[in-house]
């Protein structure tokens, strides 16, 4: 039961923590923004019908490549957008953050130090060695 203990409070420092607030924050004003929510629900719609419009018997040019423009419209929008900006920027952050984490626990179970090396970090990518 003490691992458990352990692994509670260590969810709860996590939760705590400025990068996780950060990324929790983002989060909750990227899902709340209806602009942002509309371009990206239209984005996944055209998508959809774009997959669909092409599966199809003889799709038509001038219908994909509306469709198309379309889709590139709503993605620009999307990711210009400085709320999916700061949403993006906080997840890969905290992302980071919690490979961070399991790669400590990680090195207590197998007893491997974690650090950057040249060697090590050819298979990572974090650090471009």
């Amino acid at each position: 039961m003490k691992i458990l203990d352990m692994a509670k409070a260590l969810g709860e420092a996590i939760k705590d923590d400025p990068r996780t607030v950060r990324y929790q924050n983002a989060k909750s004003v990227c899902d709340n923004d209806k602009n942002l929510s509309s371009a990206i629900n239209e984005y996944n719609v055209q998508k959809m019908a774009l997959g669909e419009h092409l599966r199809g018997e003889n799709p038509d040019h001038d219908v994909t490549d509306a469709i198309q423009r379309r889709v590139e419209e709503l993605y620009e929008i999307v990711v210009s957008n400085p709320i999916m900006a700061e949403y993006r920027e906080s997840e890969k952050e905290f992302n980071d953050f919690l490979s961070l984490v399991n790669m400590t626990i990680s090195s207590g179970i197998t007893g491997e130090e974690i650090g950057c090396t040249e060697e090590k970090c050819k298979t990572c990518g974090k650090c471009n060695h």
